[in-house]
């Protein structure tokens, strides 16, 4: 019998059984009711925080509430304080950063004055320069002849132009100078009555400035030589015993010249203190100063004459050089028409003798005034 191999031409059939069906979990089964007692919950309750007093907190911290009435009141301060605390932030920032120089404010303030100093004085300069502006101005600008040479005038506009390059600067020169001609022409017709003020004016306040400056030259060379005439009458007051030859009274004794006797020491003071003029020192108080020193060293080294003993013989009254002697003018005095020691000249200071002062106090200041005058062309009626 053969044996069946392929399994494609096989007849497979399941056979025929019903399967048991499976049986499914039974449902639980309720128990009968009980009474059952209710769970309790038994978790504690949280404990009760203690109330906040703002009051209370701010006196603990150290601060005085007893000004508010409420708390209320505390919490709106505190509010302010804390919005002025930022306000004051960026100045209490600057306070930091200038800390560490406030060693020098006091220099800052010095600078600071001198900068308002500074301004104030260049808003008075700039307001007195528009104050003093002119209303016009006179132009004066410059021309040469021998420019033309190098220009010629153009037909159309009558205006000067170069005939070469190098005339350029001579055509604009010179068209300078015809504006400013045109100008100033304008001027005098139009404003002649206070150019002429104008003009006056500047002379008057150069002339002014001029006359104070003279006058002011004049009152402190007047005080230096009254200051050197009152210093050399105390100096020779002082040396009075040594320099001249003096009576019994105590008197200097005028010899036939006019002049005051002078002793070995006076001699030897005038012919010290030619020479120091001579070599050109001018000083007064200098010339006396160095010529005393000489004759101190010439006493010491035995250089000097005897001493003239004084004598009670008065001479007799003489006429006065016609010009005395410059030094003795200057250092021991010179006699007056009337036989009397001159103050300024240097003499012996006599209260009775008259004072060496002009007979026209403005003489000088007079002659001043009129050469100016005279220079500036101004008459006065």
């Amino acid at each position: 019998m053969a044996l069946e191999t392929d399994l494609s031409k096989m007849s497979i059939a399941p056979p025929d059984v019903t399967p048991e069906p499976i049986p499914s979990p039974s449902a639980p089964v309720d128990a009968p009711a009980q009474d059952v007692p209710p769970i309790l919950d038994v978790t504690p309750a949280p404990p009760t925080p203690p109330s906040f007093s703002l009051q209370s907190y701010a006196t603990e911290q150290g601060f005085d509430t007893s000004g508010f009435k409420d708390e209320s009141e505390i919490a709106a301060a505190l509010l302010r304080s804390a919005q002025q605390a930022a306000q004051n932030e960026p100045l209490a920032d600057i306070g930091r950063q200038f800390a560490p120089h406030a060693d020098k404010w006091g220099a800052f303030q010095e600078w600071q004055k001198g900068q308002e100093v500074e301004q104030q004085r260049v808003a008075a300069e700039t307001a007195a320069a528009e104050k003093a502006k002119l209303p016009f101005e006179w132009r004066s600008v410059e021309r040469d002849q021998s420019w033309e040479q190098h220009c010629e005038r153009d037909p159309a506009s009558g205006r000067f132009v170069a005939k070469t390059l190098d005339g350029l600067q001579y055509a604009e020169k010179l068209n300078a100078y015809e504006d400013a001609q045109k100008h100033n022409a304008q001027d005098l017709l139009t404003n002649y009555p206070e150019m002429t003020t104008q003009l006056v004016d500047s002379r008057l306040s150069a002339f002014e400035e001029k006359l104070n400056t003279l006058i002011d030259e004049r009152w402190e060379q007047k005080q230096t030589e009254a200051s050197v005439t009152q210093s050399t009458d105390t100096w020779i007051t002082e040396h009075a015993k040594d320099v001249f030859v003096l009576d019994a009274t105590g008197n200097a004794v005028v010899g036939p010249d006019g002049n005051e006797r002078l002793s070995p020491k006076g001699e030897a003071l005038r012919t010290h203190a030619t020479e120091l003029q001579a070599s050109g020192m001018s000083d007064p108080a200098m010339i006396r100063d160095y010529a005393w020193r000489a004759v101190v060293a010439d006493e010491a080294a035995g250089k000097l004459s005897s001493a003239v003993t004084s004598t009670p013989v008065i001479p007799p009254v003489v006429t006065p050089p016609t010009t005395p002697n410059r030094f003795l003018d200057r250092l021991v005095g010179s006699q007056n028409g009337n036989g009397q020691t001159q103050q300024r000249g240097g003499g012996i200071p006599d209260d009775t003798a008259p004072r060496s002062i002009s007979a026209s106090p403005g003489g000088d200041l007079r002659e001043t005034c009129d050469r100016l005058i005279n220079e500036q062309g101004i008459t006065l009626t």
